[in-house]
């Protein structure tokens, strides 16, 4: 049995790594169940989307500006887009209580099991969606509202000249990117407390959330960065690059690496809810001295 304890974000990283590594079965089939399905949708969906494109793309190579007209065939692809990035948002939320059921059981020496991963998942799959939905009005809101607060800055300033205007402009865009980002770190182990925490509705998770991250928003921010550059971006980096060094060799062998890098996120989405699992985890030790009896009463093991 693994000690719930205070964690640096090297140890966070490494946990999510070592959880990984013991459950990738798992973690993988969850992966497979919760994304499959809108990734296969993005697959299909990206060769007709892409021949569709094609000709207003050597339009726009050629310094020519394509009629609404001829915009209006992509039209119905950019709708599906939508379908498709609403779909995996929800997904996603599945996959990430799902994991949290595989980590949990490990940090408790039991071994995980996927019907239970599963059933967690689809347990608080509304909650979650209510989650979901909220953080994309919360950051809606709030980028609308930074953009008119820069346009009013910007237009003031530019009372004085043209430079300063410029400069007010940039300022306040890094304000808001600022404050964006202040506010999701804070609201951002709200999956993990509306499915590790016994009566806790959606409104409850946010300030639940708010109150762990309290002076810890920063460690939020990074942790979420660097397990996001490291479980996400390098491997899809190097995938990509892997699939154009072979296609220049085989054609054919390097399309099939490019497609397989769609379903990258089925592995990597794991491993960021892992990071993020354990960030929970460390807060809650910090302010309240969390522990494996208490995680063992809330999954009903103990």
């Amino acid at each position: 049995m693994t000690d719930i304890k205070p964690m640096q974000l090297g140890e966070i990283l490494d946990g999510a790594l070592t959880i990984y590594r013991r459950n990738a079965g798992l973690f993988s089939m969850l992966g497979i169940i919760a994304l499959a399905g809108p990734l296969i949708f993005f697959a299909f969906l990206s060769g007709p989307m892409t021949r569709s494109f094609l000709p207003l793309a050597e339009q726009l190579r050629v310094g020519r500006q394509p009629s609404l007209d001829q915009w209006q065939p992509m039209l119905p692809f950019l709708g599906l887009v939508l379908l498709g990035m609403i779909l995996y948002y929800i997904a996603s939320y599945f996959l990430a209580a799902g994991a949290m059921r595989i980590i949990s059981d490990t940090y408790l020496g039991r071994r995980p099991q996927l019907g239970d991963a599963v059933s967690l998942g689809a347990s608080k799959m509304l909650p979650l969606v209510g989650v979901a939905l909220c953080k994309v009005a919360l950051l809606t809101l709030i980028w609308i509202g930074c953009v008119i607060g820069v346009l009013v800055l910007a237009t003031i300033m530019g009372l004085i000249g043209k430079g300063v205007a410029s400069l007010a402009a940039f300022a306040g865009f890094v304000g808001a990117f600022w404050f964006a980002a202040f506010v999701m770190c804070g609201y951002g182990v709200t999956t993990q407390v509306l499915t590790l925490e016994e009566d806790v509705g959606v409104f409850g998770a946010f300030a639940r959330s708010w109150e762990l991250t309290r002076q810890r928003k920063l460690k939020v921010f990074w942790t979420a960065l660097v397990s996001g550059i490291v479980f996400y971006f390098i491997p899809y980096v190097v995938v990509l690059v892997v699939a154009a060094a072979l296609q220049g060799i085989s054609p054919p062998l390097g399309r099939v690496v490019g497609a397989l890098s769609q379903f990258l996120p089925i592995v990597c989405a794991p491993l960021i809810v892992s990071a993020l699992t354990l960030l929970y985890y460390d807060l809650r030790v910090r302010r309240e001295g969390f522990d494996l009896q208490i995680l063992s009463q809330r999954l009903g093991v103990g």
